[in-house]
């Protein structure tokens, strides 16, 4: 979850205190609401609060996009890792920045961030099984080489919360959510299989948790800094025992929907080729390819762009694939890595 704070004096006087989360690419997300007159300053008036800045030194010279992709290659060479990438996440992108680019002048579609670091530093997933990036160096600044392996592309999209939605406002129970035998009927509708092949769950369990990300207090993955502080009910039970949702009673149930709201705001459920199912972006469509990068928490979804070359469209969750097993048990096998050009 984004950590806002008031003002830049704030982050400054806050520094001290909490100096080991206040990495460049913390303090990027924390102030990403903020305005600057100069959106080169959104980078440049945080290298002096930084506990690492890398190789990045302010010149005035370079244009915004040049500033953001030199931030963007700083931060994964300085982080052994892609969290930077996870950040792309808007509606509107200025054309003159590469897809891979945040636009830090410009707000998130979404309400939180799948892949970053919690406050203890730890990765809430491991899609890459703990690998480092392999970036292959190109004379072309505006592509980034990376090395992954393709999971799927895309079938179909809908609406996260569309099982929620299905029945009229009359047939649902306890306060809008469904019963077992009412997600059946929304499965069959979603063409989910019954059991799920990636986990070998019923297809109603692996719907619940994709719509949350894996993100609820009893997935193992949150911390206090993203126990959301409005769910008092719901933390105290699923912190104490791994329930459904749909027994629970109606105040949890209440506290359940807002969660999953908050979650997939700016996203997109989708289901895969082979059936795996996921969260995704909410500008994600069918034929969009959905890849494990080497050094990202997340999978990512990328749309093609001629021959070899993709458009990093966001982050996103399979259910299934986000703790390695999946890409460490290809990598067995003898998979080969493939190159993605990010454009």
């Amino acid at each position: 979850m984004m950590i806002y704070l008031p003002t830049m004096q704030g982050v400054r006087s806050m520094r001290f205190d909490f100096a080991p989360h206040f990495s460049l690419t913390r303090l990027l997300i924390s102030t990403r609401d903020s305005k600057a007159t100069d959106p080169r300053d959104k980078v440049y008036d945080l290298l002096g609060m930084a506990t690492h800045q890398g190789s990045l030194v302010p010149d005035y010279r370079k244009t915004t996009a040049e500033v953001y992709m030199e931030a963007t290659r700083a931060l994964i060479a300085e982080n052994h890792g892609l969290e930077v990438l996870n950040t792309v996440h808007c509606l509107e992108h200025d054309e003159n920045i590469p897809s891979w680019v945040t636009d830090w002048s410009r707000c998130p579609s979404t309400r939180c961030q799948l892949g970053q670091l919690d406050s203890n530093g730890r990765p809430r997933f491991s899609a890459s099984a703990g690998m480092t990036p392999l970036i292959i160096n190109s004379s072309d600044l505006r592509t980034l080489k990376l090395h992954g392996l393709l999971i799927d592309q895309i079938d179909a999209v809908y609406d996260p919360l569309l099982g929620l939605q299905f029945m009229n406002e009359e047939s649902k129970p306890n306060g809008g959510f469904l019963t077992p035998n009412q997600f059946h009927e929304v499965a069959k509708a979603l063409g989910l299989k019954k059991i799920y092949a990636l986990t070998g769950e019923d297809h109603c369990a692996a719907y619940e948790t994709t719509i949350a990300a894996d993100l609820l207090p009893y997935s193992g993955r949150t911390d206090d800094s993203f126990n959301f502080f409005g769910f008092p009910i719901m933390t105290s039970i699923m912190k104490s025992a791994q329930n459904s949702f749909l027994g629970f009673n109606p105040k949890v149930q209440q506290e359940m929907r807002t969660f999953n709201q908050d979650v997939t705001v700016g996203r997109c459920f989708f289901i895969t080729q082979k059936g795996y199912i996921g969260l995704g972006p909410e500008i994600a469509r069918k034929w969009d390819s959905v890849v494990v990068l080497l050094g990202g928490q997340t999978p990512y979804v990328l749309r093609p762009k001629g021959a070899s070359a993709y458009e990093l469209i966001g982050e996103t969750y399979v259910h299934g694939i986000m703790d390695g097993g999946w890409l460490t048990a290809l990598m067995e096998s003898g998979n080969a890595f493939e190159v993605f050009d990010l454009v």
